[in-house]
C-alpha cells in the first residue's frame, strides 16, 4: 500500500517542475539534481534493496523525459525533512498530512502547497473483529492477537499506538498479546474471519475493497470494532519565501493537471490517488486538531 503513494508522486514531481511526461529536447547535463524528501514511514514495510529499485527508476525518468537530473531522498523521518526544507537542503517535501501537523509546531513557515487525495477522499482507520467478538472498544483488545498487515498505512499505526498507549502500558506491543504481520490486508482480514487472529487495522481504501471482493464475508463475519477520526491527508510541502510565486503558481497548476498527462491518469488510478488538490481553508483546523488527538512523539 506504499507504493501507490510512491508512483503518484513521482508523476507529480515531473509536473510539479513543469515539465511533461515524454520526450522533450535535452538541456545541459550538468544541472544540479533537484532534491525531493520523502517521509521514510512511508517506506515502513520495504526492506532497503526496495527502496533502492524504487528510486532508481525516478531517477532514470527524470533523465530521460527531461534532461534534469532529480533525486529521491527517502531516508529521513519527517522532522529531519523538515529541518532540511528550512535550510533550504531539500526543496520540497511529501508528509502524511499527521507528519505535517507535527512538525509545523517547530516550522510554522513549512506550508501545505497541495493535497493528494483518494477515491474516497478520507483518510481514516478501522479496526476490524469477528462478529462474535464480545469487545466494545480497543481496551476490550488487551492481550488478544492483532494483525497489522504489510503495508498498513501510517495513519493505522498512529491511531492503534494512541490508543493503546496508557498509565498501565506505555508500548502499544505489549498492548498486545502478539503482533502479526501478514502478508496482504485481505489475507489478515480472512484470518479474522476464520477467527484465527483476534483483530486487524487497516485503512479506509483497504476496508472498501475487501468489502468490494469479499462482500458476504464481510457481512456474514466482520464487523468494525472502531474507527479513526479523519486524518489529514497527503501533503506536498515548501518553506514559505523559498520558492518564487511564479514557480509556485507553475507547481500548483502542473500538479493539478498530472492526470491529464499521457500515462498519469493510469499511475494515479493504479497507485489509488484520485487528484492533487489546492489545500481547503479547513486544512488548517485538520492539523490543529490532529495534533490535540495525536501529540507529536518525542524525537
Amino acid at each position: 500500500m506504499k507504493k501507490p503513494l510512491v508512483a503518484s508522486i513521482l508523476v507529480g514531481v515531473l509536473v510539479v517542475l513543469g515539465l511533461p511526461i515524454g520526450p522533450t529536447p535535452l538541456r545541459a547535463q550538468g544541472e544540479k539534481p533537484v532534491p525531493i524528501g520523502m517521509a521514510k514511514t512511508f517506506f515502513a514495510d520495504l526492506p532497503p534493496v526496495i527502496i533502492s529499485l524504487v528510486k532508481a527508476p525516478f531517477a532514470d525518468l527524470m533523465k530521460t523525459a527531461t534532461g534534469l537530473k532529480g533525486e529521491l531522498h527517502t531516508d529521513c523521518d519527517a522532522f529531519t525533512l523538515a529541518d532540511q526544507l528550512d535550510k533550504g537542503t531539500m526543496q520540497l517535501g511529501v508528509f502524511h498530512g499527521h507528519e505535517l501537523a507535527w512538525v509545523r509546531k517547530k516550522h510554522p513557515d513549512i506550508k501545505p502547497l497541495l493535497l493528494a487525495i483518494n477515491k474516497y477522499r478520507d483518510v481514516s482507520s478501522y479496526v476490524i473483529v469477528h462478529k462474535d467478538c464480545t469487545a466494545k472498544g480497543i481496551a476490550d483488545l488487551r492481550g488478544k492477537k492483532i494483525d497489522l498487515p504489510l503495508g498498513t498505512k501510517q495513519q493505522c499505526r498512529v491511531f492503534l499506538e494512541h490508543h493503546c498507549a496508557d498509565n498501565n502500558q506505555s508500548d502499544w506491543r505489549k498492548f498486545f498479546g502478539a503482533a502479526l504481520h501478514s502478508q496482504s490486508i485481505v489475507a489478515a482480514l480472512d484470518d479474522v474471519a476464520r477467527k484465527q487472529t483476534d483483530a486487524v487495522v487497516v485503512d479506509h481504501i483497504a476496508f472498501e475493497l475487501y468489502k468490494y471482493e469479499r462482500g458476504p464475508v464481510y457481512e456474514n463475519k466482520l464487523r468494525v470494532l472502531a474507527k479513526s477520526e479523519q486524518f489529514p491527508p497527503v501533503a506536498i510541502a515548501y518553506k514559505e519565501g523559498a520558492i518564487q510565486p511564479d514557480v509556485l503558481k507553475k507547481i500548483n497548476d502542473g500538479l493539478r493537471k498530472a492526470n491529464e498527462f499521457e500515462g498519469g491518469k493510469d499511475l494515479m488510478l493504479l497507485w489509488q490517488i484520485e487528484a492533487f488538490e489546492s489545500v481547503p481553508p479547513s486544512f488548517e483546523k485538520m492539523l490543529t486538531d490532529t495534533n490535540k488527538r495525536y501529540p507529536s512523539p518525542a524525537r
